[in-house]
């Protein structure tokens, strides 16, 4: 091969360069974009559950805290004025009752409505509590005689 055969092959032959094409470059910034912001969102989802969890574990025990303080109520008037309940936090929880009778000596339904400004959205409760002092005697009486009638019909039905 002559002097000038060997000086076009160099020519022809590719240099070598060290380092990434920009191509390179870009396809990587753009994976390593795609995976962050998928990490980024795991985290931010993350941090959003456990917050939702603590504020309904606060708003858990606060109504706990309110029905406590509700059943410890032992006196009519009182339920049937209704009241305020100081939470913990300092939030005041307004609170009114009404009461019926069932069929069931002793054994009343009493609504709550529960009133509040921040913790937790106004709300009906119905509960059936065993409250005897919220029974009138002549009501009781007359419910002991019902109950003791059809005790003795079912009796004589099975004898």
């Amino acid at each position: 091969m002559s002097p000038i055969d060997k000086a076009q092959a160099s020519q022809r032959r590719p240099r070598r360069r060290s380092g990434f094409t920009l191509i390179e470059v870009l396809i990587t910034t753009l994976l390593f974009a795609i995976a962050a912001q998928g990490l980024v969102t795991i985290v931010v989802n993350t941090l959003t559950a456990i917050d939702s969890v603590k504020k309904d574990a606060n708003q858990d025990s606060e109504q706990r805290f309110v029905m406590r303080q509700l059943m410890q109520i032992s006196d009519e008037e009182a339920l049937e004025e209704g009241g305020d309940i100081q939470l913990p936090s300092g939030e005041t929880i307004e609170w009114r009752a009404e009461h019926e009778p069932t069929d069931v000596v002793d054994l009343h339904k009493v609504t709550f409505e529960l009133r509040s400004s921040e913790s937790f959205e106004d709300e009906a409760l119905t509960l059936y509590l065993l409250r005897p002092w919220l029974s009138e005697s002549i009501d009781r009486e007359s419910l002991l005689d019902k109950k003791e009638a059809e005790l003795d019909r079912r009796e004589f039905r099975a004898r």
